[in-house]
């Protein structure tokens, strides 16, 4: 194959990325296809119990599901059991991400990378929301952005022209 076609073939994958991303569907290529390169980068948990995990485990499958808000009942019943789960945060702030909640979602991101700093798809996923609310906190975003691209995560070029061009019509 040719660079030339290589690089329409990029193009059109970043399109449909960016598509799937503006209808809220993260879990399907955006946050899910990135968790692998991220589980390296962060520090291994304290062992949970077996009702939290179980919970979690509801949780990611409702998630999985597109159940959203049975997954956030399912995290916080982890998180109800484990305080410190971290993992469970994140996830929920997913969660709630997906429903475009914001306001749901950046506090649970936030309260995960106060348990666990190191934890690269937090970062990503609060510099998202961030950029993704309203009333985008551009600077709140980059800062996440870059930590998350410090700790190791693979950020898609694609949101940082994105947030570049809300940067840029910020000025």
């Amino acid at each position: 194959m040719k660079i030339k076609e290589m690089e329409e073939k990029m193009k059109k994958c970043l399109v449909m990325v960016v598509s799937l991303m503006a209808l809220g569907l993260l879990n399907v290529i955006g946050i899910e296809c990135q968790e692998e390169k991220v589980e390296p980068a962060v520090k291994a948990e304290a062992p949970v119990s077996g009702e939290a995990q179980v919970a979690f485990d509801k949780g990611t499958e409702y998630y999985k599901q597109g159940k959203y808000d049975d997954a956030i009942v399912e995290f916080k019943n982890a998180i109800s059991v484990e305080p410190n789960y971290a993992k469970a945060y994140c996830e929920m702030g997913m969660a709630y991400m997906e429903k475009e909640d914001f306001e749901g979602s950046i506090p649970n991101l936030l309260k995960c990378i106060e348990i666990q700093y190191k934890y690269p798809k937090a970062h990503y996923a609060i510099a998202v929301a961030y950029a993704r609310q309203k009333n985008p906190d551009l600077i709140n975003a980059r800062k996440h952005v870059d930590i998350a691209a410090q700790q190791g995560y693979m950020v898609v070029p694609w949101f940082l022209d994105y947030l570049k061009r809300l940067e840029d019509a910020a000025k």
